[in-house]
């Protein structure tokens, strides 16, 4: 019976602050801002045969660096929505992905 009423306690508990916490991550301004954000990182079929100028043009980006053969960042020029810029992009047949790409301040060991 003690070990029924300690479980039953404790779940009441834990409900309460994850129910807290979930109301927090909906609300919380910081953290949906920066599902937004972000520079686009896309990897090419053919990055020799693409046309830089056109696509900066096309979608309003400009390019910044590339990490390896074919895979390179742009950051876009607008405040606008980049979820339907991300979807316009990946319709492209030169293009093997886009994404979102958020810096991270890895470590190295």
């Amino acid at each position: 019976m003690k070990t029924l009423l300690f479980v039953f306690l404790t779940t009441i508990l834990y409900a309460n602050s994850y129910t807290d916490l979930n109301n927090y991550k909906k609300n919380h301004p910081s953290i949906k801002v920066e599902e937004k954000n972000g520079d686009f990182i896309l990897r090419f079929k053919d990055i020799n045969r693409f046309n830089f100028d056109e696509f900066e043009k096309e979608y309003n980006v400009e390019f910044k660096f590339c990490i390896a053969d074919g895979i390179c960042i742009f950051s876009p020029l607008f405040n606008g929505n980049i979820s339907a810029t991300l979807l316009q992009m990946r319709k492209r047949e030169d293009l093997l992905s886009v994404e979102i790409y958020k810096k991270y301040n890895m470590q190295s060991y």
